[in-house]
């Protein structure tokens, strides 16, 4: 769990990290656009200001030249006799002509240029609106990711607090039940006359309460008990003949079933959703003492332990291979 809190952290730092990234590469862009606007604004601000200075001065060359009439320029050189005043006449046309030209290009020219402003100004302001609402989606996103995140790491928290205080449990459960097993050692369950076989010679051979699915350590330094995956309401068999000392629910180890192989070796099925023998019966190796049930983490598994003279040990070494 800790490891899971320390990923989520993590997680959390790597979303929100993108996150505000992508919030800062669109506020850049949002800010780029606007200084282009302002400066698109200024430029068509001066093109207005140019096509105002002009107009009047357009309008009245074009005035001038209506009045004229169909004939325009050659007007100005009918009624001349003299070739001299002809050439000057013709000189003096050509001149207003090409700057009648030049200032009607001119005037054509500012106007073209304020539509093309005009249409770039609108193509920006639609942008700038297109990733103003992005931004305001991706702030969306991001306020949301920030309140699962959070949910997910307040609720790792209050696992973590509840696992801390399952573990104190358990602790104290395990320290009742080497009480329980000191007590049913001192009491000699098991009669000289129907002992079963020593358990001690069948080491490494001992068959396995459930076919091995994969087995967790499940207990402590003084306590080595595994966890073995199984199947909900899989039968649970005895190890090795023995004696039921115990049966009955047991805090922290669920429906409990305690078998004494004699000379202070037990066998221990947790977790159990049902037990099958009574105290006091006497149960054959293979023989169903149980169903799978539950661990306290929710997992289907059996909680298995065996103790050789009293002290428990590791029962991978017991078990067969």
């Amino acid at each position: 769990m800790q490891e899971e809190a320390d990923a989520l952290a993590v997680q959390e730092r790597t979303l929100l990290d993108d996150l505000r990234g992508l919030e800062r590469e669109r506020r850049q862009k949002i800010q780029e656009l606007e200084l282009i606007q302002a400066d698109v604004e200024t430029e068509l601000t001066a093109l207005e200001q140019t096509a105002g200075e002009q107009e009047p001065a357009v309008e009245a060359r074009l005035t001038e030249l209506y009045k004229l009439g169909r004939p325009g320029y050659l007007r100005l050189l009918l009624g001349l006799d003299d070739f001299t005043s002809v050439m000057r006449a013709y000189q003096t046309v050509a001149m207003l002509a090409e700057r009648d030209r030049q200032t009607i290009a001119a005037h054509r020219a500012t106007l073209a240029a304020m539509r093309e402003s005009r249409e770039t100004i609108g193509a920006r302001r639609d942008g700038m609106l297109a990733l103003q609402d992005e931004a305001r989606r991706s702030r969306r996103a991001l306020d949301q990711a920030v309140a699962a995140q959070s949910q997910l790491i307040e609720s790792i928290d209050a696992r973590r607090d509840l696992t801390a205080q399952l573990t104190g449990e358990l602790q104290m459960a395990r320290d009742r039940l080497r009480t329980s097993l000191a007590v049913l050692a001192e009491g000699g369950t098991t009669d000289a006359e129907d002992a079963p076989l020593p358990l001690r010679p069948f080491q490494g051979q001992l068959r396995w309460p459930v076919p091995n699915a994969g087995a967790t350590p499940a207990g402590s330094d003084t306590q080595r008990g595994i966890a073995i995956e199984a199947g909900a309401g899989q039968a649970v068999a005895a190890v090795h003949g023995g004696r039921v000392a115990f049966t009955g629910p047991f805090t922290g180890f669920g429906n409990l079933v305690i078998v004494d192989h004699g000379g202070q070796a037990y066998s221990l099925y947790g977790y159990l959703s049902a037990i099958d023998v009574e105290r006091g019966a006497a149960v054959t190796a293979g023989q169903t003492v149980g169903r799978v049930g539950q661990s306290p983490s929710g997992g289907e598994t059996v909680y298995f332990e065996l103790r050789i003279d009293g002290q428990s040990v590791d029962p991978l070494e017991w078990l067969s291979r």
